[in-house]
């Protein structure tokens, strides 16, 4: 005669619960009340927010500042965005921020202890997050126990990648600086060297007139052709030299102006309410997981107990 094990329904777990209550309603309320402890003791966490957007690349370069084309859009692009981002990023301004910031002390880690470095640089980056929000903006996301410090290192982490940023394209202006400072000498040292030939040539032929359309009153036949050439040469160098001296105290304003490569859209501001942890959440969550835990306890063990109950004797 064969028989059937017990039937693992709805109602067998109603069953199973309800023969378990007492134990299940009383874990339940104990793990609460020791998540609600818990969440006491933990660090409070307040987070500080500064929202900012790369300007152009080509607001900053002196090329297109001044020139035909000019600047068509002042904010930049997505890749833009990307770079600003891998800059905030990097472990080099990670560790720039921990220093200038003295982050060892206001963390707590001891300098003597063994790889503080990497704990540092851990808390870092566990403690700031920059992300690209759903507007195309970027968000520097700071949490810290201390509300002050929070908006304090969002706010200058903000700078320092608008420095850092700059300190990129300064370097690449001050190459350009040197190529149209190169420029307009070689320009000077052709002009003078023309003026130098076309006033030994004038010395020889005192009586000579340059006129648009040519050379009168020359003495010295020869001298004629050259002195045609020259005086064109300079009047075409002149241009070019009044041309290049005009590009290079353009490139020299442009700068000193030391533009900002990003435009702080929202400065973070000192946060009023923590943002970890949620206590409540916590609470539920724990409570949530304990009953679940001590319901599916509850049902194997009726299921097993009313398995042996079921099994032929011997």
């Amino acid at each position: 005669m064969s028989s059937t094990g017990p039937a693992f329904s709805l109602v067998f777990v109603v069953s199973a619960v309800k023969r378990w209550r007492k134990l299940v309603i009383g874990a339940t309320v104990v793990t609460m009340l020791g998540a609600a402890v818990i969440s006491m003791v933990i660090p409070e966490y307040y987070r500080a927010v500064c929202i900012v957007f790369p300007y152009s690349p080509r607001t900053s370069d002196p090329r297109t500042l001044f020139f035909e084309d000019g600047v068509s859009e002042i904010f930049g692009s997505k890749e833009d965005v990307d770079r600003i981002i891998s800059i905030g990023r990097s472990k080099q301004m990670a560790r720039h921020m921990i220093r200038i910031m003295r982050l060892d002390k206001h963390y707590d880690i001891d300098s003597t202890a063994k790889a503080f470095r990497t704990r540092l640089e851990k808390r870092w980056e566990k403690n700031v997050d920059i992300v690209r929000n759903d507007l195309g903006a970027i968000e520097i996301r700071v949490l810290d126990t201390d509300p002050n410090t929070a908006a304090i290192i969002a706010n200058t982490l903000a700078h320092e990648i608008d420095s850092q940023f700059r300190d990129g394209i300064d370097r690449n202006n001050q190459q350009q600086l040197k190529v149209y400072a190169q420029n307009k000498t070689s320009i000077e040292r052709r002009v003078g060297e023309l003026q130098e030939l076309l006033n030994t040539l004038l010395r020889r032929n005192p009586g000579a007139v340059i006129t648009k359309d040519g050379v009168q009153g020359a003495t010295q036949p020869g001298d004629v052709a050259y002195i045609h050439s020259y005086s064109i040469q300079l009047s075409l160098l002149s241009k070019d030299l009044a041309d290049a001296t005009r590009r290079l105290e353009q490139v020299q304003s442009a700068l000193k102006a030391q533009n900002k490569s990003i435009f702080v859209v929202e400065s973070a501001e000192v946060p009023e309410v923590r943002h970890s942890p949620v206590r409540s959440l916590l609470v539920l969550s724990a409570g949530l997981i304990a009953f679940i835990i001590l319901v599916g306890v509850a049902c194997f063990v009726e299921f097993y107990k009313q398995s042996l109950v079921q099994l032929p004797k011997a």
